[in-house]
């Protein structure tokens, strides 16, 4: 009769405490009893479990970019940017199915970079911290470059001088005529997140 009540009492906590602060407990802080029940009680939750929630709570943000450093020049460019992942997910990369990256690493590892909805990206498996860094091949600097989205800041070179790096959406202008830049209008749209961890 005291096991089940002692089952009963566990089931009675396990079912109260709040999803976020659930996922943060090591399993071995929750009876072995309950244990085969995590993954059931946790479905449908996986991103509430890692990720920071916007204002309103319709979004989540998994993935952390920090400024994206591009040095650019009339032969190509290499590029280098840190994310925090707070789960597994994909980091896409500057560049286009028509501007590729390569020599592409995670870490200092060669990374394996797949074409995801015609963007560059890779697959990273579990969260934590991740240094990528690649390089560009072309016989001129292009128009522009897209960037991945989330990226706030970026930190240009081009031939050897540092430069505003101007951007509208998620694409980087790297090179554009007098005249495509006196059409562009000065307007700024900020949106800031901010990343917490619970524990």
């Amino acid at each position: 009769m005291r096991r089940i009540l002692t089952s009963l009492f566990c089931s009675l906590i396990f079912l109260l405490l709040p999803l976020s602060t659930l996922a943060t407990v090591p399993d071995n802080d929750i009876p072995e009893q309950l244990r085969p029940w995590i993954p059931w009680v946790l479905h449908d939750h996986e991103k509430q479990q890692f990720c920071t929630s916007s204002a309103d709570g319709t979004k989540h943000f998994c993935l952390w970019p920090e400024p994206l450093v591009i040095k650019a020049s009339g032969e190509g460019a290499m590029f280098s940017q840190r994310w925090t992942m707070q789960k597994s997910g994909w980091i896409f990369l500057p560049g286009t199915e028509k501007i590729w990256p390569h020599k592409v690493t995670s870490n200092g590892e060669t990374a394996l970079v797949i074409n995801r909805k015609g963007r560059p990206a890779l697959y990273v498996a579990e969260a934590g911290e991740y240094h990528i860094a690649g390089h560009f091949s072309w016989k001129h600097i292009p128009e522009s470059l897209e960037i991945a989205p989330g990226t706030g800041i970026v930190q240009l070179t081009v031939n050897g001088s540092d430069r505003l790096a101007e951007l509208s959406g998620t694409t980087l202008w790297l090179s554009r005529s007098k005249k495509q830049q006196a059409r562009v209008e000065d307007t700024v749209h900020l949106q800031g997140y901010i990343s917490r961890s619970i524990g």
